[in-house]
């Protein structure tokens, strides 16, 4: 019941419209009777271009950090501004292609209105009646054939229609035979801070009418009846159809976008390749094509599952979430679904093998300027897309940033010379679709530490795999790279320690010497991804014989160098910055601090007096209006989980369905982000399923660690625990009562002897100091009830 989000009328905006994908092509369904409208995307087509904007800064690097060392911010600042920023400064926008617009000339009332989106199969449906005939529409988008197919039937041939594609700029529009063909290029118009004036990337699309009706095109030609290609204008040609009982649209895009060298490829002719694709598919094709792209995505999102409640409610989405948020109710049901969501948009924009990870808006947007540009936004957001992918046995999707991020290492490498004379690889707070690893926006983006967060990626896609092979051709590369950085990065401060230098805390501001200020050095984030992607070498380096590399010798060297992450003696939370600098904005939707808390695994229960402060440091920036994000409050949910307190997780699960939900669900930040639907996913997982504790490569797993005194009863399925041990649980008034282990791997199976406290295995088992144990045989079930 839950799989299903629907309601009773048509989406009159953008942000109510249901999402398909296949990772390359993108679509919004909004189900109008009369005019119907599916925005569409492509996860290549950004304005810009491959180019580098690196900061030739290196010989500057000292003098910068010589000023931040003696508290000279403003001088600092400006000398970051005059050196350190990318040229061009910002990033250009992610766009979208065009709309799909199926205008119907029936008349008459409509009843018995559905409009659906079946998570599980990727397929939207929208249903009505309408002068006694019912009318049926199916939206989907194949995987294989790379196509989105929407069939319209109805009882008796009443179908007429006109088919077109819309766009406003940088286009020529045309109709032949029964296809309507898009050809463009985007027009970079110059700014001082996006660069100057280029036409660069190329990009078509077509979508082909079949139909048991008659066909005409070309009703209107639009303003260039040439065929020249525009920079500006809307063209509108159509295709119409008459006296059809069904008519099948087959649409697909393309760009001349080089994903494997973050370029643009002029061997690639789009519009030959969309009209292969079109012209590929057969009306007799459709059932089978539908029956594959539904097994696909079933496939991946049945390989887990969540049941809070017995009675789930079939109601509009809008009903449910008004009940769950005047009166509590049916909250269950709603979080179910959101749950179901985070996974769905997962599969949907991250499972086709070469295509870019998801963006700030997924493989979703509207507009040809997106807010934030729809970026690959790296001081939390793209890492927060994949934080559900492992644990919700989703390891596939994680493929398109783990590639991405391979690529990226690349440009990483030149900024890291250029920028700081470093060996190794680095990015910034964000990059584009061509690998720009700059410094962009501005100084406050002074922060060379997204590089070794995102790393760590890489090292949990090996841990939640055991794929040596991965660890050893991809992974480990990756994770040297991000720590030779570091270590060139890092200099002695005053006090002799190694630190990181300019730093910063994203996006917050300090107060230093009266004035507000974002630079330091060694913030307490840079010093938790210092620990944590150095602790991940270390392991890497040991399971493939490594541990005597020089560069293990040197991360041994520098740990004791390194700062402490401190405790606050004003209020006992952990310090955000080196010092304990007065707080320009106390609910800031950053906490950085925490990063050692969730993601990673350097502040643990293990350590009190830290876990502890961690708490504190959660709860004094809730009290001061903390989380007022979407993205922010779906951090919080899992910091709460990994802090074992489910009843303080619940509130903010509430909290997220209350103000950061839209109609369909996605996350508003606002505006929408997809980064908090996809961390709202990896709070629930959390918890209800921990394996981070114990030591890197040797973990322990926990079993309903944060569970709240509202779920009482309930179960999972197929979740994934580090080792590639597939859990699944039962739970009834809060206490497990069934929990399986099926290991895809050979390993030990550790878990926390508390959370199956009364549950017995028919296989031996042992008990030491809390912890339950047993050496575990490969795709071998181990119960315990």
């Amino acid at each position: 019941m839950n799989n299903i989000l629907y309601e009773k009328k048509p989406a009159s905006r953008w942000i109510e419209a249901y999402p398909l994908g296949n990772g390359h092509i993108g679509a919004m369904v909004f189900g109008d009777t009369k005019h119907d409208v599916v925005k569409l995307n492509d996860d290549t087509l950004y304005s810009g271009k491959n180019e580098c904007a690196d900061a030739m800064s290196a010989d500057y690097i000292d003098e910068i950090r010589k000023l931040i060392f003696e508290d000279k911010n403003v001088e600092a600042y400006q000398a970051c501004h005059e050196h350190l920023l990318g040229d061009p400064l910002f990033v250009r926008s992610y766009q979208e292609v065009a709309d799909l617009v199926i205008d119907s000339d029936m008349c008459g009332e409509v009843s018995d209105y559905r409009r659906e989106l079946d998570m599980s199969k990727g397929i939207s449906t929208v249903t009505y009646v309408q002068n006694g005939n019912k009318i049926t529409k199916e939206y989907f988008i194949s995987f294989d054939k790379d196509i989105m197919l929407v069939k319209i039937k109805a009882d008796a041939p009443v179908l007429n229609c006109a088919v077109s594609l819309s766009r406003d700029r940088d286009c020529s529009i045309k109709s032949v035979d029964d296809c309507v063909l898009l050809n463009g290029q985007l027009v970079d118009i110059p700014t001082d801070r996006r660069g100057a004036f280029s036409a660069n990337m190329r990009f078509a699309a077509a979508v082909r009418v079949l139909t048991d009706g008659k066909t005409s095109d070309g009703q209107t030609r639009g303003e260039n009846e040439s065929g020249d290609m525009p920079c500006f204008g809307k063209l509108a040609t159509a295709v119409t159809v008459k006296n059809a009982s069904w008519i099948t649209l087959v649409y697909t895009s393309q760009t001349d976008y080089d994903y494997e060298n973050l370029s643009l490829d002029r061997s690639i002719e789009p519009m030959n390749v969309v009209w292969d694709k079109v012209h590929e598919f057969n009306a007799d094709d459709y059932c089978a094509t539908k029956c594959a792209a539904a097994k696909f995505v079933n496939d991946l999102y049945s390989r887990a599952s969540l049941k809070l409640t017995d009675k789930a409610s079939d109601k509009p989405v809008t009903e449910l979430l008004a009940l769950s948020r005047e009166k509590n109710e049916n909250t269950c049901d709603v979080v179910e679904k959101v749950f179901n969501l985070g996974r769905y948009l997962l599969i949907t924009s991250s499972s086709k093998p070469g295509t870019l990870p998801a963006n700030l808006q997924g493989i979703w947007g509207e507009g040809y300027q997106m807010p934030w540009d729809a970026d690959f936004h790296t001081n939390i957001n793209l890492q927060m897309n994949y934080w559900p992918a492992h644990v919700c046995n989703l390891a596939d999707t994680a493929e398109s940033l783990n590639d991405f991020l391979e690529k990226l290492t690349i440009p990483g490498t030149a900024t890291a010379m250029n920028m700081y004379k470093a060996r190794g690889w680095t990015l910034h707070h964000l990059v584009d679709a061509f690998g720009k690893t700059s410094m962009h926006d501005g100084v406050w983006g002074a922060t060379p530490m997204s590089g070794p967060w995102l790393a760590r990626h890489v090292w949990d896609h090996y841990e939640f795999t055991g794929d040596l092979d991965y660890l050893k051709e991809h992974a480990y590369p990756i994770i040297e790279g991000a720590c030779r950085f570091l270590l060139d990065y890092m200099v002695e401060d005053p006090k002799g320690r190694l630190v990181t230098n300019p730093s910063a805390s994203p996006e917050n501001e300090f107060m230093l010497n009266g004035q507000r200020t974002s630079l330091t050095y060694s913030s307490t984030m840079d010093v938790e991804i210092t620990l944590d992607i150095f602790d991940k070498m270390k392991a890497a380096a040991k399971i493939l014989g490594k541990d005597n590399d020089d560069i293990i010798k040197e991360i041994d060297a520098a740990i004791p160098r390194l700062p402490k992450i401190t405790v606050s003696d004003r209020f006992g939370t952990i310090l955000e910055w080196i010092e304990d600098y007065e707080e320009v904005e106390i609910g800031h939707r950053h906490v950085s601090h925490l990063y050692g808390l969730y993601p990673a695994d350097v502040i643990t229960k293990n350590d009190e007096v830290l876990f502890d402060a961690a708490r504190k440091t959660i709860e004094r920036r809730l009290a001061h209006g903390g989380a007022a994000t979407g993205w922010s409050r779906a951090w919080t949910i899992n910091f709460f989980a990994r802090l074992l307190d489910g009843n303080s997780a619940y509130h903010h699960i509430r909290s997220f369905i209350k103000k950061s939900c839209e109609d369909n669900l996605f996350d508003m930040h606002p505006p929408f982000q997809i980064d908090g639907n996809f961390g709202f996913a990896s709070g629930v997982a959390e918890m209800l399923l921990q394996s981070h504790d114990g030591k890197t490569g040797d973990r322990i797993i926990s079993i309903l660690p944060a569970l709240p005194d509202e779920w009482k009863n309930g179960s999972f399925e197929g979740f994934k625990a580090r080792n590639n041990v597939t859990v699944s649980a039962e739970w009834k008034n809060n206490k497990a009562t069934k929990v399986t282990f099926v290991p895809q791997i050979d390993c030990i199976i550790k878990i926390e002897a508390n959370s199956i406290a009364g549950l017995k295995c028919d296989n031996n088992v042992n008990c030491d100091a809390g912890i339950v144990w047993f050496n575990a045989e490969a795709g071998k079930e181990y119960v315990f009830c």
